[in-house]
């Protein structure tokens, strides 16, 4: 199929949105983690998975984890713009593309869950995790992965 340029200007704004909408998903994201790294509490009760309603938390993060998540969120996001080519980079393009699969497979990875507590296929469906797991953060870890995989192959 070949574009005429009206559409190739249409396709590169569609890719330049993705990016930006991406890279804005995985900021805030981000900064939602640096709130709890700083104390906040607003909205950890529905991030951590529980056996049951808010009685058991299956793991209480740590600073360093809470830490380490903020800035590969905060990657990430750097890592869309390059990726919709919103920025030059003096890195290799061979490592801007193994970067997005791995971004990519990542969330596929978190999207399909671990088959217990969290994910599409999860056993534990009663938790108040587990509710928002299901219609929120799953589909949005989906989405997240097909959305970087449509960047890549632009």
């Amino acid at each position: 199929m070949v574009l005429s340029r009206a559409g190739w200007e249409q396709m590169l704004m569609m890719i330049s949105i993705i990016s930006w909408t991406m890279a804005s998903v995985f900021t805030l994201i981000g900064a939602l983690h640096l709130y709890w790294l700083l104390g906040g509490k607003w909205g950890m009760h529905a991030a951590i998975p529980t056996i049951a309603d808010r009685d058991q938390v299956l793991f209480t993060p740590g600073k360093l984890a809470t830490s380490i998540v903020m800035l590969l969120l905060w990657l990430a996001a750097f890592w869309m713009l390059l990726l919709g080519q919103e920025w030059s980079s003096l890195l290799p393009s061979w490592l801007i593309t193994i970067g997005g699969y791995t971004i990519s497979a990542t969330f596929l990875i978190r999207s399909i869950g671990d088959f217990r507590y969290l994910g599409f296929f999860k056993r534990y469906r009663q938790s108040y995790f587990a509710r928002l797991d299901s219609r929120y953060y799953s589909p949005l870890c989906l989405m997240l992965a097909a959305a970087t995989l449509i960047l890549l192959l632009n």
